[in-house]
């Protein structure tokens, strides 16, 4: 309180008191320069940053989805997959004719990308490499990490041997039971100068490993607590059709634990691998339709927990066993102590609504707001969002076109992990000016015509500038302004929901800038009632 300076003149202490009470009114009375009106206080926003999109293409780069990618936005590597869209469903008698998995559609190439600079730096042929190493080097859906100058790759669904020339319908196919390991550096620059991929090659820079606990396609790859995880997928053997009735499939239901090491030996490459660990140990124990780890094709990134420890999360994936349904639960892999390395937990308190199917994920972590973020990019979907609510579809194989209950959508959304409150809460939010991809003009072209969903085996390559934890989770709070994180690479794309009539792989690269000053708007979303 400011004192006041007052002269007393006369009337003794009656003159004292006048003044005192003068000044008391003055100085404790109503006041508006005083004494501010309270303001309502704002409440953080659910996702407190933006995202924006910027599509283009790269002459030379054909359309890719269900590929390997390895290095950065300068020097970005991929191989393997698919040049078509989305599989068939011939029956028994059509799939010598028509295979879902034609053999000429798959990825014979390896690219050496620019994506910072928008160029196409090299490519070459992997089919003057030995058979065995150009049959996963073309397979579908393979598990792949960078790690020390090397790039694993595991699994992936490929050919037994060389293709049936007189009836490429009929080539067996499988899901290869072994680990690869290449010198990425003598990778891209063998790429990058157009050297031959062939026989010289593989024995130089290539080793592989065999064992039948590493025939898994439709999983996850991921380095974390000093080990290799191979994380969940399937083995599917035969050639796929929609009875089942030329193939076996059998779910890994599992983290396996593995140490990889590769090195050099002279002039060749030596890859030693030991399973440590499966989680949990019976996997073909279960029941499946009680099994919440009989998942494949589904996203697995990283994210940070309540305590602020590093962990992996195995978001979404198909199938539930007997039904045509995605899962919504999340699958948290702690790191833990020897024989199992990894703890696994489902959270059933956390419901994912969309992007179930393996997509494009952006995790993101701040300190500050004690929360993660993970962004998802459309894909294929339990539930979708039409006129204002989520909506899902009961599957009926007997109606053309026929639906499957698992749409594929173009919405974008955030699933927050709050930890702020002490208890965590998770909650999924639908960005209301948001879709992928972000409009017609910049969306991928199907037989000539825009495809508007978008998501399907998409990548994010993040910009190596960008501050992030080892687990690749970017970390917010460090991110100063506006700027570019990463892109968008590849994919699956269709002209319609089900059954699409143009489905194809997306040549388009999407540059994803973050604008941490500018809240997205968004709404949370609520699953319909049954």
């Amino acid at each position: 309180m400011r004192l006041m300076n007052i002269s007393i003149r006369g009337n003794g202490w009656l003159g004292l008191i006048a003044a005192l009470f003068f000044s008391l009114a003055i100085s404790c009375g109503p006041d508006s320069a005083t004494a501010p009106t309270p303001q309502a206080q704002t409440p953080p926003a659910d996702v407190p940053y933006s995202l924006e999109l910027a599509g283009f293409s790269i002459d030379g780069l054909p359309g890719l989805h269900s590929s390997v990618y390895a290095g950065d936005e300068h020097q970005l590597i991929i191989l393997a997959g698919r040049t078509n869209g989305m599989h068939g469903f011939p029956t028994v008698r059509t799939t010598g004719s028509a295979p879902s998995f034609p053999a000429d559609a798959r990825n014979h190439k390896v690219y050496l990308v620019d994506l910072a600079n928008k160029k196409l730096l090299g490519s070459v042929s992997v089919d003057g490499l030995p058979q065995k190493i150009a049959n996963q080097l073309t397979s579908s859906n393979a598990e792949f990490a960078l790690s020390n100058g090397w790039l694993y790759i595991v699994g992936g669904y490929g050919l037994v041997n060389k293709q049936n020339a007189s009836n490429p319908g009929l080539t067996p196919i499988y899901t290869i039971p072994t680990a690869m390991a290449i010198d990425f550096g003598a990778l891209v620059s063998a790429v990058k100068s157009g050297k031959p991929l062939d026989a010289s090659f593989a024995a130089a820079n290539i080793a592989t490993f065999d064992d039948p606990n590493l025939q898994i396609t439709g999983g996850a790859l991921k380095v974390f607590n000093n080990k290799m995880l191979l994380i969940l997928g399937h083995t599917m053997n035969g050639l796929y059709t929609a009875g089942g009735g030329t193939m076996t499939q059998t779910y890994s239901s599992s983290v396996r634990v593995w140490e990889m090491s590769a090195t050099r030996a002279g002039t060749s490459v030596k890859l030693t691998a030991t399973m440590n660990a499966m989680v949990p140990n019976h996997p073909y124990g279960v029941d499946p339709s009680l099994d919440p780890y009989h998942r494949r094709d589904l996203p697995v990134e990283g994210a940070i927990d309540a305590a602020g420890n590093e962990r992996i999360v195995a978001y979404g994936g198909v199938f539930v066993a007997g039904r045509f349904d995605g899962f919504v639960n999340p699958v948290y892999i702690d790191a833990a102590a020897a024989p199992a390395f990894v703890n696994l937990s489902v959270d059933k308190t956390a419901t994912q609504l969309l992007s179930q199917y393996e997509c494009a994920v952006i995790p993101a972590y701040s300190a500050k707001a004690k929360a993660m973020y993970s962004t998802f990019f459309g894909g294929i979907s339990q539930y979708y969002w039409k006129d204002g609510a989520l909506h899902h579809d009961p599957a009926n194989l007997n109606i053309n076109p026929p639906i499957d209950g698992l749409p594929f959508i173009n919405s974008v959304s955030t699933l927050k992990n709050n930890y702020s409150s002490g208890t965590p809460a998770t909650n999924q939010y639908l960005h209301l000016q948001q879709s992928f991809p972000p409009s017609p003009a910049q969306a991928p072209q199907c037989a000539g015509k825009p495809a508007q969903y978008l998501g399907a085996e998409t990548r994010f390559i993040r910009a190596g500038a960008v501050p992030h934890y080892s687990n690749e989770v970017l970390k917010l709070d460090n991110i100063s302004g506006p700027g570019v994180i990463g892109y968008l690479v590849g994919g699956m794309t269709a002209d319609t929901m089900y059954a699409p009539a143009n489905s194809c792989a997306s040549n388009m690269i999407y540059t994803v800038s973050l604008d941490p000053s500018k809240p997205t708007a968004t709404k949370l979303l609520v699953a319909p009632a049954p």
